[in-house]
């Protein structure tokens, strides 16, 4: 993992500070993905499933046992433990995923739109360029949230695949998935043909 803190300006003119996510941030992961699950109908976790700060603990040591998985968390500068957005890669668990990583991110509903997800998203990116062992950069995102797939389109992610009627909402609407994906490593070979 490691990466350095680093306090930013948005362009709204607020400032705010990316780190590296610690399991003390466990308890304010928890109260924030309270706050983020109602307002947020793009995450997959509904209000009633979010996880506990010991549930939480054992999210955040996977990053950290997992060589190439970054998870940062923002807040702004005199409030450590208030967390308002979360990016994060995590390396597949197999030797021959490891190469491979799966990107997940949230921005708290007031601070959409004002760069906070970019600069995360820009940050975890160049993170993982800097790393040999980080090659490609996963995502699934909700096929309606057009905010999202313009951000991840402009940062370089191509859509890869679609999975039809993957999420179900609470009234029963299903979502398809857009599995999109970056290419960080070095240029590959070709793929072997069958």
């Amino acid at each position: 993992m490691s990466a350095e803190a680093i306090e930013i300006v948005l362009r709204d003119g607020r400032h705010v500070v990316l780190r590296e996510m610690t399991p003390d941030d466990a308890p304010a992961m928890s109260v924030y993905l309270a706050r983020l699950s109602p307002t947020a109908p793009y995450i997959v976790v509904l209000p009633d499933e979010v996880p506990t700060p010991e549930e939480y603990v054992e999210r955040i040591r996977r990053y950290a046992d997992r060589p190439g998985s970054l998870a940062l968390v923002a807040h702004e500068p005199d409030t450590a433990h208030e967390i308002i957005a979360d990016c994060g890669i995590l390396a597949g668990q197999h030797r021959q995923l490891r190469h491979t990583t799966m990107l997940g991110m949230s921005v708290l509903k007031e601070w959409r739109g004002s760069g906070l997800g970019r600069a995360m998203l820009e940050r975890v990116i160049a993170w993982a360029r800097a790393r040999e062992s980080v090659w490609r950069i996963e995502l699934g995102v909700m096929h309606t949230n057009d905010a999202a797939i313009r951000l991840y389109e402009s940062v370089g992610f191509v859509p890869e695949g679609r999975r039809r009627r993957m999420f179900r909402q609470p009234d029963g609407t299903l979502l398809d998935d857009i599995s999109m994906a970056l290419w960080v490593g070095p240029e590959p070979p070709p793929v072997q043909p069958h």
